[in-house]
């Protein structure tokens, strides 16, 4: 099965953020201080990469890990979203490069220009 990521608001998916995600996912997010320190230079793309993976390691990251992934193969959503921009470094990239060794396939960053899945693209409102 193959997962995408993007942002909020794009398409339909999975809320991965650590602002507005569902309680049995928050550990897949990211804490607080490392979102600020990485906005503000404090963190390198590497050290927030180390730190990230870390908290998938983590007994609540591996059980949040496990529910995601039965969720993404019982509801059929596969995109993991967050507020980043579409091609920010981001955790949802990270998260879906991890979710790879559980029989996932990442196939890449959604935009405002890509049409998920061969479906049409989101409604303009027109």
């Amino acid at each position: 099965m193959i997962i995408k990521t993007s942002q909020i608001g794009l398409y339909d998916g999975i809320d991965v953020t650590r602002k507005s995600s569902s309680y049995e996912l928050r550990g897949l997010t990211p804490h607080w201080d490392m979102i600020k320190n990485f906005k503000s230079g404090l963190l390198s793309r590497e050290n927030y990469t180390r730190l990230y993976l870390d908290i998938l390691q983590t007994f609540d990251g591996e059980l949040a890990v496990e529910r995601l992934v039965v969720r993404i193969k019982k509801e059929g959503l596969r995109i993991l979203l967050c507020y980043c921009k579409p091609g920010a470094f981001c955790h949802r990239v990270l998260l879906a490069r991890h979710l790879e060794q559980f029989g996932l396939e990442y196939g890449g960053e959604m935009g405002l220009a890509d049409f998920p899945f061969d479906e049409p693209p989101p409604s303009s409102g027109n």
